[in-house]
């Protein structure tokens, strides 16, 4: 595993490289959980992960370990986020 960035330096809207279960970039949202692109049995959607540090075992399943920086679309659109990960994965 990689070196986590501490929850403290976390930012909102910040896009991150992270270790979860089911995708390998996302967004913060600023309080415990990362957005980012999923696939699975063929189909591909949003899907949500919470902090490790934050959430702890068994819920928490995402950690970031590089920011890479501002993420230029709202969580609250989802139509225009899902569009973006999808570009940036």
């Amino acid at each position: 595993m990689s070196k986590r960035i501490p929850v403290a330096d976390l930012k909102a809207g910040h896009l991150y490289r992270v270790e979860a279960r089911n995708f390998e970039i996302a967004v913060f949202d600023g309080n415990r959980a990362y957005t980012g692109i999923r696939h699975k049995f063929g189909n591909v959607y949003l899907g949500i992960e919470f902090d490790y540090e934050i959430e702890g075992a068994p819920y928490g399943t995402c950690t970031p370990v590089e920011d890479l920086g501002p993420f230029p679309v709202s969580l609250d659109d989802k139509d225009a986020l899902f569009d973006a990960l999808v570009e940036v994965e």
